[in-house]
């Protein structure tokens, strides 16, 4: 149900959201396989309380100050994550549309997300540190809500979908006549059949620890008799296992007098034997210790290495992030040189006039050959700077396409404009 698109939608589904989430789409996702609230309800329903309950903890903390750090940090993250070329560098890293490209642009956006990721760090790590936890119970108890709310609206369905385990079936078939009436009564029966397996399990045995274990044996009413959990504890039984222990005992009363006498025989042991065994465990000792001495000093050495590891490969990272910058102002360097600054100011002042009728134009009335014509008259070293929307030599443009294609082209414009303003060049062409 939950699966990030491209599109930018999170939930799985055909059509708009709000087409899944009506009881008959629904309720067939929620059935013995992935339900616990079907499967087992006294677990089920614990658990989506339990969820729903942290998430309302979560709203309520403080009079809503949660929430007010909630709300407060995704809006400072909306604004970390506006930036153009960012949102640009993510939607181009997706596998498919990298693909369509045949990954042109992978390295370019890829250090755009390092340095963005290292800028921002200190930013970050607080404003997760505040959206997380909400965001994690809002997750989990969103969808218990939506389980409970299947189900608990419909009981009769509710009912035909749950198997009985044998301690609950009888009041399980009166609440199957009557799911509204006994429904209550049969959820009591359920936690009441619960703690009784759970209390006649041993201490050691973890099966039943907590609501989160969900790998519990399944006992129904149609094969209870022949699961094999059912202990036999008949009379007959504990009196054969009582006659086990006393001949046991009677084996370890011998056993014992006959360690006795070995003792006794073995306690002529020479000093010598005894300092032998001494020596021995002393010098193991020894050895023990020059071993974790040893031990010791490799993971000194070992840390050490990864130090200069890191440093080495943050240097590269650096020196790599400088070159990548300094081939940039070469390549803008040599297209901006080729272009004369009275064909930047012509191109320039086009493209502000274009803009205008853009945003006057209707979509349906947009002025598409003089954009075309506008970018044409720029070198096409210029127009590979930046990354153009695709305009076709003919038929009609996507409004936001051609938006973009003349925003980028006064932005290069300028550029060039400011480069032939710092420049020598501009004095000897003037």
């Amino acid at each position: 149900m939950v699966k990030p698109i491209f599109d930018g939608r999170a939930l799985y589904a055909d059509g708009p959201d709000e087409n899944l989430f009506h009881a008959d789409k629904v309720r067939p996702v929620f059935n013995e396989k992935n339900s616990e609230v079907v499967r087992r309800p006294a677990f089920g329903v614990s658990m989506a309380s339990h969820a729903i309950a942290c998430f309302s903890t979560h709203l309520c903390k403080e009079e809503g100050e949660a929430m007010k750090d909630f709300v407060s940090a995704m809006s400072s993250l909306q604004k970390l994550l506006s930036d153009s070329d960012l949102q640009e560098a993510f939607q181009g890293l997706s596998y498919e549309k990298a693909l369509a490209t045949k990954f042109k642009h992978v390295e370019a956006h890829t250090a755009i997300l390092w340095k963005w990721f290292k800028v921002n760090k200190n930013e970050l790590y607080p404003l997760l540190s505040k959206i997380m936890p909400l965001a994690a119970a809002a997750y989990s108890s969103s969808f218990h809500l939506l389980d409970l709310l299947v189900h608990l609206t419909g009981l009769g369905s509710y009912a035909e979908q749950v198997r009985p385990t044998k301690e609950v079936e009888d009041i399980y078939e009166k609440w199957k006549k009557d799911p509204v009436k006994y429904f209550p009564q049969y959820m009591f029966r359920a936690f009441e059949a619960r703690r009784n397996i759970e209390v006649k399990k041993p201490a050691t045995d973890k099966t039943f620890h907590d609501d989160a274990e969900d790998e519990v044996p399944f006992v129904f009413a149609s094969n209870a008799e022949t699961s094999g959990i059912q202990k036999d504890d008949s009379p007959i039984r504990r009196s054969a296992a009582s006659r086990k222990r006393k001949k046991k005992k009677r084996s370890s009363s011998s056993t014992s007098a006959s360690k006795e006498s070995k003792s006794s025989a073995s306690s002529g042991r020479t000093v010598k034997e005894n300092k032998k065994k001494e020596k021995k465990k002393k010098d193991k000792e020894k050895k023990d210790k020059k071993k974790e001495i040893k031990e010791k000093n490799k993971d000194k050495k070992s840390k050490k290495q990864r130090r200069k590891t890191d440093e080495s490969s943050d240097s590269d990272h650096d020196a790599r992030n400088e070159a990548a910058q300094e081939a940039k102002e070469l390549r803008e360097t040599t297209a901006f040189s080729a272009w004369p600054l009275e064909e930047v100011k012509k191109c320039q002042d086009m493209a502000v006039e274009l803009q205008k009728k853009l945003e006057e134009s209707k979509e349906d009335q947009q002025p598409v050959e003089e954009i075309r014509t506008v970018l044409s008259l720029f070198p096409i070293d210029v127009l590979n700077l930046r990354l153009f929307p695709e305009i076709p030599a003919d038929g009609d443009v996507d409004q936001d396409k051609a938006n973009d294609a003349v925003r980028l082209a006064i932005l290069l414009a300028s550029q060039a404009e400011s480069f032939w303003s710092s420049s020598s060049l501009a004095n000897e062409q003037a």
